[in-house]
């Protein structure tokens, strides 16, 4: 079944050092906006900068979709996950990147203005359940009862309807993830409130510096690809703004002669002549490449292990080529995995090479 996507509108005010610029219409999810508004203001004094990101998103209920299983309600909204603790109702949650302007280290989520809807009928919420394996069958499922003393309580379930998750960035264009919880349930009572509209403030002070930067030397491809990735993550793709470094990026004193490079295959010392094509094709094509094999990585870079080795040498190239794309070659012994937890499993991943400051988003590719 069809779910209609939510629809935001935005309208962007800035105001700071006399320019005042509005911005109307942004489409998300390949929909017009309707009549919600943002606002990002700058107030300085003598010491420092306060900032003020104003927001509004709306919700309808066609935007959600309502089913049945296993005795239970279930609300669903496209797109979108659920709250995540075992045995208590299972609800959506919308999570939302807002660029912010820069220097801008968000602080808070405050003024919070709600618009209610009550959802007519009566309903018992699926409770979460814990996450299975691929492949695990029906008969060795153990489901997870509900949480009574939520399910028996007359308290509105969540009791906190936004928060501000986390502050990330990605090329010096700083972003900052919040979760809205638009489904309201009040289980003794069997009730469900929907959140039409919810305004808030994101609350911030100057101060705030991104774990990486736009590369200088990136090519304009690079930088256009950066661009329409930021822009596709965030609700307000028109105040996207990549930045370098303001200190500038260190000289390397490590890599390869001959860059910058689009494209580098990182392998052992054995395996160069099969990657040789390759590189041959790439270069050809345009994206400029070159191996650099894990010998000349381990004898030049630092690190506490061979892995933490190659890590920094794709930063250092990052940093100093503009290098967005990396090719390990090889199993475990050649290029070594990181083990990344995932739901209690430990499963191996590139995610340690390729979010290399740790914030949850990509600086890089990386591929195997």
């Amino acid at each position: 079944m069809y779910i209609k996507g939510l629809v935001f509108t935005l309208i962007i005010l800035f105001i700071g050092s006399g320019v005042i610029q509005a911005i109307n219409g942004i489409n998300i999810a390949g929909r017009s906006s309707e009549a919600t508004t943002t606002g990002i203001s700058m107030q300085t004094d003598f010491y420092k900068k306060n900032f003020n990101v104003n927001i509004t998103v709306t919700f309808s209920e066609d935007d959600f979709l309502f089913g049945y299983l296993m005795g239970y309600d279930t609300v669903n909204l496209r797109d979108c996950g659920h709250l995540g603790e075992i045995g208590k109702p299972m609800l959506p949650v919308k999570n939302l990147m807002v660029a912010l302007p820069d220097g801008m280290k968000a602080i808070n989520v405050g003024n919070i203005k709600v618009i209610e809807q009550e959802i007519d009928g009566l309903f018992t919420i699926f409770p979460v359940q814990p996450p299975q394996p691929m492949g695990t069958s029906m008969d060795v499922m153990q489901f997870a009862q509900p949480n009574m003393q939520i399910y028996n309580s007359n308290n509105p379930y969540p009791s906190q309807l936004i928060e501000l998750t986390s502050q990330t960035d990605l090329a010096g264009q700083a972003m900052v993830r919040i979760t809205i919880c638009p489904m309201i349930y009040t289980p003794n009572k069997k009730e469900l409130t929907m959140i039409n509209s919810i305004s808030f403030v994101i609350e911030g002070i100057d101060g705030y510096k991104c774990g990486d930067y736009l590369p200088e030397s990136i090519s304009k491809n690079g930088k256009k690809t950066y661009e329409k990735m930021i822009k596709d993550m965030v609700i307000n793709p028109e105040d996207v703004r990549l930045t370098t470094n303001p200190h500038g990026a260190p000289a390397s004193l490590f890599l390869p002669s001959g860059g910058p490079y689009n494209h580098v295959i990182i392998s052992r010392s054995a395996d160069t002549s099969y990657w040789e094509t390759l590189a041959d094709w790439h270069t050809k094509r345009g994206l400029k490449d070159i191996i650099v094999t894990t010998s000349y990585i381990y004898d030049n870079y630092g690190g506490s292990d061979n892995k933490e080795k190659i890590r920094n040498f794709i930063i250092d190239a990052h940093s100093s080529w503009g290098t967005m794309y990396f090719l390990l070659c090889g199993e475990n012994g050649d290029v070594p995995f990181e083990y990344r937890i995932y739901e209690e499993d430990s499963i191996p991943s590139e995610q340690y090479y390729c979010d290399y400051d740790d914030d949850c988003n990509s600086e890089v590719f990386v591929g195997r």
